[in-house]
């Protein structure tokens, strides 16, 4: 699902899964983006009920999306593998952020 479908404003997205329940959403805007807290709100009920209501969504808000060392702009990052333990694409998401994954 795309939660941010018909949202204006909105340039680019990247889902980060951090803990098998807890997902960071960065979405990249520009000055047209508007209501945030109506469009964040609705965001996160969609993500809710596609991945269950236990899940925790956080949104970060950025100018631009930071892209990896190859150039690329991945849209879905998993710092967790099939055991809830840190995988190595860790290296994703910038340095100053702090992620440890559980089961």
């Amino acid at each position: 699902p795309y939660p941010f479908a018909n949202f204006e404003g909105i340039k680019q997205f990247r889902a980060i899964q951090r803990k098998r329940n807890e997902i960071l959403i960065q979405i990249a805007v520009n000055e047209s983006f508007r209501n945030s807290a109506h469009i964040l709100g609705k965001a996160r009920r969609e993500i809710r009920r596609v991945f269950g209501e236990d899940m925790e969504v956080d949104f970060e808000i950025l100018d631009a999306i930071p892209k990896n060392y190859g150039g690329k702009l991945r849209k879905v990052i998993s710092l967790c593998n099939n055991k809830g333990q840190l995988s190595n694409s860790s290296n994703q998401v910038s340095q100053k952020e702090e992620v440890h994954c559980i089961d």
